[in-house]
Parts: structure tokens; sequence; C-alpha cells
């Protein structure tokens, strides 16, 4: 499963609508940046059974195997000019392989659109609730990344059977 970020300690007073007071973590430019965008993106997620299920994360992302990153260094070999690209380790996902990131990916948008939902309709969100949007946030990208990163080589070969100019 996921392991959420450790967060800053540092901490502000602050008065909610009901005028009581509670303590509210002080966020740096970076983690309101991070919250205005997974607040402000909209977010489409395919329904799934496995979703409704009690324990639905940990069928998604405990029980099934690791998809181990590929480097993608051979891409673009001037970023790594130390080590040559090993054409070697180019491969396709497996179908399998395929299903477990989706799954992943579009559970952590499900999760991530609920906690849009759920901050949007508050005027003082809780901290906990914005440190698991972008949790979440940041579980969805991670997975879309890990996707394209797997899916490039056939996506460059899709480019280059097309013969289009500069696509790449």
């Amino acid at each position: 499963m996921p392991k959420a970020k450790r967060q800053s300690n540092r901490v502000m007073r602050c008065v909610d609508s009901t005028n009581h007071r509670h303590r509210r973590r002080r966020r740096s430019a970076i983690e309101k940046d991070q919250i205005n965008r997974a607040l402000a993106e909209p977010v489409i997620v395919v329904s799934s059974p496995i979703f409704k299920k009690r324990n639905a994360e940990k069928l998604v992302f405990e029980i099934p195997t690791n998809v181990p990153r590929l480097p993608v260094s051979w891409y673009c070999p001037a970023i790594d000019r130390a080590d040559p690209p090993k054409r070697n380790v180019v491969r396709l996902l497996s179908r399998e392989e395929e299903a477990i990131l989706f799954r992943q990916y579009n559970y952590a948008r499900m999760k991530w659109s609920n906690l849009q939902d759920c901050i949007s309709k508050t005027n003082s969100p809780q901290d906990a609730d914005l440190d698991e949007l972008v949790r979440w946030y940041d579980i969805s990208i991670d997975r879309r990344d890990h996707i394209v990163e797997c899916n490039l080589a056939l996506v460059l070969a899709k480019c280059t059977k097309l013969h289009l100019p500069d696509t790449f």
C-alpha cells in the first residue's frame, strides 16, 4: 500500500466558523500549489466492482505483485551519457501488469475525486483531508507516469510506423 509522506510539524492557530480554536498546520507554497492543482484538475474514474469491496485498497495495492519500473534513458541518450543505453531492458507490459497499474491508477483517482468532492463542500477543510488529497493525487500521477514509461517504446514504434514529421 502506498505510504503517506511525512509532513511538516509547524502549526498555527486559526478560528473556524464555530469559533472553536484548533491547530492548523502551516503549508509551504509548494504544498499550497499541490493542493490547488489537485482541487482544480477534473477527475474521470472508470467504475470497478472491486472498489466497492470492504478491503478494496488492500486488494488493489498490496495483493498484486509490484510492476517494476523500466529505465527510459534509452529514449534520450543525452540524459545519461556516462552509461550507454541497454536495448535489452526495453519491454512491454504484460496484460496482467497493465491491469494492475491501471487498477491502481483508477483507484487512486477515485479516492482523489471523493476527496475533491468532500473538500469542495466545506469552507474550512481538515488538514487530514488535504493531506490525503495530496497523497492520492501524487499516487495517481505516479501510476500514470509508470504506465507511460512502460509503454514509451510502443508509442515511439507507432510514431515511426506512421512517419509523422516532427513527432519526436
